[in-house]
Parts: structure tokens; C-alpha cells; sequence
């Protein structure tokens, strides 16, 4: 049986007859991938360690017919603050989600990975998580391939005055001559615009003074919110339990 070295994060977790598991791990190294983790859900399992959600471990993988095995694991990092926080667990689980639908098996995807492994890191270290889980779905869907365009009219590249509309179904924001007509357009005021763009640009820790509150935030939330259930042409469970616990509080 050939054996395979991976390092991993566990995206998912089903219960696999009286005491296995199968985790969907998604790989730097092979993208995502499923495994069969034998014993780890019986009492004081060896196993059990590298069979939680959202862990970050290396894995020797042992390849099967169907599924692979997971023979050995390191913990690199088990995210205890995650599961042991009621917010922080909403936006792992939406973090993990997104990369679980807009991944494919065994198609590596390292600069994904890189991406959940810096949200989950900066969601566990409590870093400002709201903002940052934008500053990740804005990077999550520019490496993917849809950069929302946000500095011109997305249709004819005119400039865009300080009050403009987003149109996920265009990919951006829109002129006032090419918005006449666009069905689901979202006016977008000029602070929330401008915050959008610097979340955006930001490739280094200046999110982190970013103070988004209030209306601006509602704004930023609801268009990321569209842009992204958009591209996956589906709303996620995910997203809808992330959605309902914020507007508890």
C-alpha cells in the first residue's frame, strides 16, 4: 500500500460504522483529500487527536481503493480557544465551509491552504475576527478567481462617485449610466466602499486598526455576504448560523 505525507487541516468529520471516522482533510500538498481514521472515535483512542475539526496536523496517509488510511499524525496546532468559543467556532466552521465547496479533490491548492491556516491562526489568537474573516473572503476569492472589481465601474471603467451600487452578478461596482437596469444591485455608501477597498489591499496587519462598526459594517457584511452566495450559487448552513448568532447580540 503506498504511503503519502501531507500536512492538513480537517475540514469535516462523518462517523464511519461503531468506531472510525472519515475526515476530509484539505492538504497543502494533494488538496482535498479523505481518510478513514480507524478506532478514533472508541474511548481513549490514540487516534482520536488527529481526528478533531479544524486541526492542524501532518498526516501519513496510506492510499486506498476508495478512501485512504490515516496510518501516523503530528499535531501541528488543535485550536482549543475555536472550539471552546461560540463566535470563534461560527467562523472556523464558515472559513472551513467555504474552502470545502470551492475545493476539489486531490487539486492542491497551497495559497488556500496558507489562507485558512492564517484565519483559523488569527480567529484563535481573537485578532479582531470579524475583520479579518472579511479581509480572508476577499483573498479567498481573489486566489480563486473572482476579485471583486471595486476601484472602476466593473462594465465600461469609468470612475465611481463616492455613492455607488455592487452587482455580484457583474463582479463589482457600477457607474451610475451602467447600474440603470442592473437587477440586484446593492447601493454601497462611500465609507463602506472604502473600507471594502482597504480590506482588500491589505496584505499586511493594517486590517487590524480597521474600526468597522455600525451601518458601515451591516454594509460590508451584506455585500460580502451576496458576493460569495453568488459564486456558490448556494447559501451555506454555515453562513446562515454565523448570520443568526450575530444578530442575537
Amino acid at each position: 500500500m503506498a504511503s503519502y505525507k501531507v500536512e492538513a487541516v480537517v475540514l469535516k468529520t462523518y462517523d464511519l460504522g461503531e468506531a472510525d471516522k472519515i475526515l476530509v482533510l484539505f492538504t497543502r500538498e494533494a488538496g482535498k483529500v479523505s481518510a478513514v481514521a480507524k478506532g478514533s472515535r472508541k474511548p481513549r483512542s490514540k487516534s482520536a487527536g488527529g481526528a478533531q475539526v479544524f486541526g492542524h496536523n501532518v498526516y501519513l496517509l496510506h492510499r486506498g481503493r476508495n478512501l485512504d488510511i490515516v496510518g501516523q499524525y503530528e499535531i501541528v496546532r488543535q485550536y482549543r480557544q475555536i472550539r471552546g468559543d461560540l463566535d470563534s467556532l461560527a467562523y472556523a466552521s464558515y472559513a472551513a465551509d467555504l474552502v470545502f465547496q470551492t475545493s476539489h479533490e486531490r487539486d492542491p491548492a497551497p495559497d488556500v491552504f496558507d489562507l485558512l491556516i492564517w484565519i483559523l491562526n488569527t480567529i484563535e489568537e481573537e485578532r479582531n475576527p470579524e475583520v479579518a474573516f472579511h479581509v480572508f473572503e476577499l483573498r479567498l476569492m481573489e486566489t480563486l478567481g473572482y476579485r471583486p472589481q471595486l476601484d472602476a465601474c466593473v462594465v465600461c471603467g469609468r470612475e465611481v462617485p463616492a455613492i455607488a451600487r455592487f452587482s455580484s452578478e457583474a463582479g463589482g461596482i457600477l457607474c451610475d449610466r451602467c447600474r440603470q437596469g442592473a437587477a440586484g444591485a446593492r447601493e454601497i455608501s462611500e465609507g463602506a466602499l472604502r473600507s471594502l477597498r482597504l480590506l482588500q489591499e491589505s496584505r499586511d496587519t493594517r486590517w487590524q486598526s480597521l474600526g468597522l462598526a455600525g451601518e458601515v459594517l451591516r454594509e460590508v457584511r451584506a455585500v460580502l455576504d451576496d458576493y460569495i452566495v453568488y459564486r456558490l450559487e448556494k447559501r451555506p448552513a454555515s453562513l446562515e448560523f454565523l448570520r443568526s448568532l450575530k444578530q442575537s447580540k
